[in-house]
């Protein structure tokens, strides 16, 4: 599972961490990304931004933020743009699971590997790709985001390919942090 993410990188180091282009000419750091509010992401290689929810034609309740990656392409609400090859990542620095913040080991950024399409508006919308949780997030949350470094996000984006997840460390959230769920 998959809730809140930051990015604390600028739009320069995102573009050159992941050899990406854009038009856009900003974006803010230190950014929490939140379900239902628009995300830099990265499709092959541009980066643009996107609205974190998939649309779901006459479907109330909570926004799907997250899919599994292990059904997604069975699954007839994802199986069109998982076999058009509609990968995406949301650059990020810190990912959270019930108030504690993880980072992975040795990496100012990463990717979290996400699948996109267009909602009935047009809009380009977008759900992060989850599976079974390692550790240190296993003993918290039986789910974690699909994660890439920026040496393997190009594999992802161009081919599907992934590689073993990168190791991961969790980094305490303060109690007083506005980053807790």
């Amino acid at each position: 599972m998959c809730g809140k993410f930051e990015n604390t990188q600028n739009l320069a180091e995102i573009l050159r961490y992941f050899s990406a282009k854009t038009k856009l000419n900003d974006l803010p750091c230190n950014q929490q990304h939140l379900p239902l509010k628009s995300c830099a992401i990265i499709v092959r290689d541009s980066l643009g931004l996107a609205l974190w929810s998939w649309p779901m034609d006459g479907e109330a309740g909570r926004p799907l933020i997250n899919i599994r990656i292990e059904t997604a392409a069975q699954k007839p609400s994802f199986a069109r743009d998982w076999n058009a090859g509609h990968r995406c990542l949301a650059p990020a620095t810190a990912f959270y699971e019930k108030g504690q913040r993880f980072e992975v080991t040795g990496n100012k950024v990463f990717g979290l590997c996400g699948l996109w399409t267009r909602g009935g508006d047009g809009q380009t919308c977008f759900s992060v790709l989850t599976r079974a949780a390692m550790p240190p997030v296993s003993p918290i949350h039986d789910r974690m985001p699909v994660i890439v470094t920026p040496a393997d996000a190009s594999a992802w984006l161009m081919e599907g390919k992934l590689p073993e997840p990168p190791p991961l460390a969790l980094k305490e959230a303060l109690a007083d942090s506005p980053m807790l769920l």
